[in-house]
């Protein structure tokens, strides 16, 4: 999911050959960016495959190896799903996806700069704003289809990755030597620039709602103790940012354990669980936070802070952490907002949404679809969270995506059987 509401080995040579990853041979010379020597032992898989991509558009000299990890299908003429994640700056060449048809292939990606792509010394001043943008990613993702020559995939993105996706179909749709994909998935939508819009309201709308649920022993808690159930405000603040992207139900299910009705080492269990999330402080690679400053700051919005917390915890309830906005975009403003009515494609779109998502609320995904051009439908989970198709849905999400790659004739059947209840709008 995208941070702050938005939801985040030696390969400085080439892999070795093997039988299913040849040599790059000559595509390793001409490296001025090296990757760097500790990546993950996942980054030496036999899976993944480097190809040279120029540092940026029009800079035909300088290049570096972007990595990406692709199994192809083990079912003939099954898809292949292209993974595009979110933050921006979360990858998944080490956690392919897993809610696929049994049979297909996917094509994991890690961003420029993160991951399985991370490099020795990052690109600094200027040249980090060229270097990391979304239309240098989505030229990566492209150059992977290319080198794949993939002719039936899937393209599928979540939170940013929908800004991406969204971006990479548009752009494909100005290529021929890269086949269109058979259909463009997008879970956790968003349909623009957050621009006027505070990016943490629907976090304040929803933890509102599951309060309303709460037993009076836990309201009584969380509204009057200095440090409830031995939790500091800042750690309720990381806790509720951190549970409410699942979704309302989830969330109150959780705080509703708290309750002294519950078995006393069930309760301990939760407190205990709770204090992890609440301590925990998540180490970032200097690419990943610099890639998010970059592309959130210039493309989405400019009020990110420097804590990554849009909303705060205070006497019971969220409230707008104003007094840090903006902390961490510093000097960069959104001067390239994103705007899916901009960046056309034909090729048939679906939107899996969620009607009570924090991180990317329902209104982005409603913007997207309204203003696509070409076919569209959106599936709209009642009570889903930020990833309402691989985790609110994800019991059937195989079957979801098995009707999508077929055509989506029998989606609504197909949906009408899966965990919670959707409306599904088609144009």
């Amino acid at each position: 999911m995208m941070k702050s509401t938005l939801l985040l080995v030696a390969l400085s040579a080439c892999l070795t050959p093997t039988d299913d990853v040849p040599a790059c041979g000559d595509k390793c010379d001409g490296q001025d960016l090296e990757v760097a020597r500790d990546l993950p032992e996942v980054c030496s898989s036999s899976e993944v495959i480097r190809i040279p991509r120029p540092v940026w558009d029009g800079n035909t000299s300088d290049t570096f190896s972007y990595g990406f990890r692709f199994k192809a299908p083990t079912t003939p003429g099954a898809p292949v799903l292209v993974y595009l994640p979110g933050g921006p700056g979360q990858g998944s060449m080490d956690h392919p996806p897993d809610f696929i048809p049994p049979g297909w292939g996917y094509l994991a990606t890690d961003p420029r700069g993160v991951g399985c792509n991370r490099l020795a010394a990052l690109p600094a001043g200027d040249n980090a704003g060229r270097f990391f943008s979304t239309h240098e990613l989505a030229g990566d993702v492209i150059a992977a289809l290319r080198d794949r020559a993939l002719a039936n995939y899937v393209l599928f993105g979540i939170s940013y990755g929908t800004l991406l996706g969204t971006t990479v179909a548009h752009d494909l749709e100005q290529r021929v030597d890269v086949a269109p994909p058979t259909a463009v998935v997008l879970e956790g939508v968003l349909g623009r620039a957050f621009g006027a819009d505070f990016a943490g309201a629907e976090f304040i709308t929803q933890w509102d709602r599951v309060r309303g649920v709460l037993p009076a022993d836990v309201l009584a808690e969380l509204d009057t103790a200095a440090a409830p159930y031995g939790i500091p405000a800042l750690g309720w603040s990381k806790i509720l940012m951190s549970v409410l992207p699942e979704g309302p139900g989830d969330t109150a299910g959780l705080m509703l354990s708290l309750s002294t009705t519950q078995p006393a080492d069930a309760r301990q269990a939760t407190i205990d669980a709770l204090q992890q999330v609440a301590n925990g402080s998540e180490l970032r690679a200097p690419g990943e936070v610099e890639l998010y400053r970059e592309i959130a700051c210039r493309e989405i919005m400019d009020t990110v802070p420097a804590s990554d917390l849009d909303v705060v915890f205070s006497a019971g309830v969220l409230v707008r952490n104003a007094a840090e906005e903006g902390t961490k975009c510093r000097e960069l403003h959104v001067t390239s907002p994103y705007d899916s009515a901009a960046l056309q494609f034909q090729r048939p779109l679906y939107l899996f949404v969620g009607d009570s998502d924090v991180a990317t609320p329902a209104w982005q995904g409603a913007y997207h679809f309204e203003h696509h051009a070409g076919t569209a439908t959106r599936i709209v989970t009642r009570g889903g969270g930020h990833n309402s198709l691989e985790f609110n849905q994800v019991a059937c999400a195989p079957a979801l995506l098995a009707s999508i790659a077929a055509g989506g004739g029998d989606l609504a059947t197909v949906a009408a059987g899966c965990p919670m209840q959707t409306t599904i709008d088609r144009k």
